[in-house]
């Protein structure tokens, strides 16, 4: 039986599906499980094997039953993104680092925003709307040093990129150059995208 999130889970996977051009994945709600742990709010878990990778997204139970703010809903943005990215690179036969899905899914939490606005709203998102959106990054109090380390490192290349994003091409409205850009970072390495960020901004 599917979790009540996968009214948010599909849709957000669709459309990451869709904007980056990616061959479609199995449904993410097939892989996910409510977490046993209070702690855990969103854990992707990945395993080899040798026939390729078994993955599963664990969320926190009150996920499962809907997102009630924007903080619920980016941790369901962040599982999906991690999910596609694990799918991409396995399906590439090529590895992907925790540090790389972390900085995909902030770039991922911007662009769902960004998308939201041009549904909902007529005229130019905000301006600033990237640092509104990553500035909300919160590191829980309880992690190891080596991932807050992690997860700030991310989140400061994410804000960098996504702010010159928003420069470059948000405000004159050159959403099909955006999209184009956007492909091509997604099929970087880490090293190619921490370059291309250094390059541009």
């Amino acid at each position: 039986m599917r979790p009540p999130a996968d009214g948010a889970l599909l849709p957000l996977q669709r459309g990451l599906e869709r904007l980056y051009r990616l061959d479609e994945a199995p449904d993410v709600v097939d892989f996910v499980l409510p977490a046993d742990q209070p702690i855990i709010r969103e854990e992707l878990l990945v395993r080899q094997t040798r026939d390729g990778v078994e993955i599963r997204l664990v969320l926190d139970g009150r996920l499962l039953l809907g997102a009630r703010n924007i903080e619920d809903y980016f941790l369901l943005v962040e599982g999906v993104s991690h999910y596609l990215c694990v799918v991409f690179r396995a399906r590439q036969r090529r590895p992907v680092t925790a540090l790389e899905l972390e900085l995909q899914a902030e770039v991922d939490k911007f662009m769902t925003c960004l998308a939201m606005w041009r549904r909902r709203r007529a005229g130019p998102p905000p301006q600033g709307l990237a640092r509104r959106t990553l500035d909300r990054f919160r590191i829980a109090p309880h992690l190891q040093s080596a991932l807050r380390a992690r997860y700030r490192t991310a989140a400061t290349l994410a804000r960098r990129y996504c702010t010159s994003l928003e420069s470059r091409y948000v405000k004159s409205g050159r959403l099909r150059d955006l999209g184009d850009e956007l492909r091509r970072f997604y099929r970087m390495g880490l090293d190619q995208k921490r370059a291309f960020i250094d390059q541009h901004i």
